[in-house]
């Protein structure tokens, strides 16, 4: 269905479920839609919809890498990590760091366009992390 219609509200993609048979609450397609790794990126007019991004080699299994054309830069901020990306991919990190977190050390992440916000646990060491992510997103550039 994301696939062949322009949603952009989780609660639009719930109607057509329902009108389609289904029934899933919101908490349930939300759930979904992060393991399914769909997440809301530009279409071809700028609105934000809901899409599986194909031109990513998306993380399925570990060790796999996230391939973006151009660099991804890295900074620092005391246990706070901030990744700069291309438009349209930072949801797609921002899912597939969450689903290492455990290998990571990390807290949680805030994705919006661009930009994800990553908090390390305490006495995640910077280096180490920026190694592991780099083995996650080809192209990663940072400075400690």
């Amino acid at each position: 269905m994301v696939a062949s219609h322009e949603i952009e509200l989780q609660e639009d993609l719930l109607n057509l479920l329902l009108e389609n048979g289904f029934v899933a609450t919101q908490a349930t397609l939300s759930r979904d839609l992060k393991e399914l790794k769909i997440a809301k990126m530009p279409n071809s007019e700028g609105r934000y919809c809901y899409r599986l991004h194909r031109n990513l080699d998306v993380k399925v299994a570990k060790n796999q890498t996230v391939h973006i054309d151009g660099s991804v830069s890295l900074v620092f901020s005391q246990n706070i990590a901030v990744l700069h990306t291309k438009p349209g991919y930072a949801s797609v990190i921002a899912a597939n760091i969450d689903a290492c977190e455990d290998d990571f050390g990390v807290l949680g992440t805030i994705a919006g366009d661009d930009t994800v916000m990553i908090v390390m646990g305490e006495g995640v060491e910077r280096e180490v992390f920026a190694q592991k992510l780099g083995s996650l997103i080809s192209d990663l550039v940072y400075s400690l």
